[in-house]
């Protein structure tokens, strides 16, 4: 088997994201990528496994955006390994691109992944892609990097105080060990998206 990236996680998690948004909404643009990786990160978060072990960093864009170097990058090397190709703005897999996802989502390491990318993606079933974007916006690090109007690294102190308190809260409501993942990934973002903006 043939890993294109460097960062064989972030391979993994942009081919799942593709294949999981793309059976609900059709298509999947590169930022939909970015937006659902951060929001698998942090219900791993969520589920008390440390920021450190996710695999790679996030970063906010000057719009408040949240970005990975890695994701970038490895979308940017699966679409130059024929894995993926760019059909207006959407992603579309290739049957290069299903044949190294089908081979990577058997290895125990990419496993572990799939319920926080499938809990994470499967918001799509309880609100509109938009509704998603806007609260992921509001979570405490990318709240905070959208003050400053430049590229910041995201998940640190202070924010994961935040964070964390939003996360004791939710997994008072919902339970932390939920094996779906989607119930609090819906419940949080409500919350956000509800939340007022300082």
């Amino acid at each position: 088997m043939e890993v294109i990236a460097v960062n064989s996680s972030a391979t993994a998690d942009t081919l799942m994201i593709i294949t999981r948004v793309q059976s609900v909404l059709r298509n999947a643009t590169e930022g939909e990528v970015h937006l659902f990786a951060y929001l698998s990160c942090l219900l791993w978060l969520y589920r008390g496994n440390p920021v450190a072990e996710w695999g790679y960093d996030f970063s906010a864009t000057p719009t408040g955006a949240p970005y990975s170097t890695a994701v970038g990058e490895a979308t940017k090397l699966l679409r130059q390994h024929g894995r993926l190709y760019e059909d207006g703005e959407s992603l579309r897999m290739t049957p290069a691109g299903n044949s190294l996802y089908d081979e990577l989502k058997t290895l125990d390491h990419f496993k572990i992944r799939y319920p926080f990318i499938d809990g994470a993606c499967s918001s799509l079933l309880g609100m509109p892609v938009g509704v998603v974007r806007d609260a992921v916006s509001k979570e405490p690090s990318l709240r905070r990097a959208g003050t400053v109007q430049r590229k910041r690294r995201l998940l640190q102190e202070p924010e994961m105080a935040d964070l964390y308190e939003q996360f004791a809260a939710l997994s008072e409501a919902v339970g932390v060990s939920m094996g779906d993942l989607m119930i609090p990934a819906l419940v949080w973002l409500r919350y956000l998206s509800l939340a007022k903006t300082t």
